[in-house]
């Protein structure tokens, strides 16, 4: 019974040093800004965030959200926990702008499963209002998956 703990707590650590290893690996070599064109013409910048877009994120795909559903009382979140799980590499987070402003934003996560191995999890894609219908998503998504293939 020891013997068997001990393997599989060595297994165990084997396949964290390597999960860490491509996690270090896929964060350092993150995609360059992609650009892509909208239905309307618009140039549409898709680019992985950064602490500064933080807030703004924030405001746009959960504040904004909660009042959207008519619940802001049932957030259990903060700006200030949103900003510290980014900078402790909790999730990540790929932007989309036009003309420099906020048009989306996408939360994710790289998980491992068991069967299928490692994965990257899409947590929560949001449009703001005033760009929804125009192909920002559909851009958002295709972003997501250069992002996925980036990362091995």
């Amino acid at each position: 019974m020891a013997k068997a703990a001990a393997f599989l707590a060595g297994a165990a650590s084997a396949l964290l040093a390597v999960w860490l290893r491509q996690r270090q690996r896929r964060h350092s070599d993150a995609p360059e800004p992609m650009k892509k064109s909208l239905r309307d013409g618009r140039q549409l910048v898709l680019r992985c965030a950064t602490r500064a877009d933080v807030e703004a994120v924030f405001e746009l795909c959960v504040r904004r959200l909660a009042i959207e559903h008519d619940a802001l009382d049932e957030l259990q979140t903060s700006v200030e926990a949103f900003r510290t799980s980014f900078a402790a590499g909790k999730f990540h987070l790929l932007v989309a702008e036009i003309d420099g402003a906020l048009a989306g934003a996408a939360t994710y996560q790289y998980s491992y499963r068991t069967w299928s191995g490692e994965s990257l999890y899409l947590q929560d894609l949001c449009v703001a209002a005033a760009n929804r219908g125009q192909g920002v998503g559909t851009q958002m998504i295709r972003g997501l998956a250069a992002v996925a293939v980036a990362g091995g």
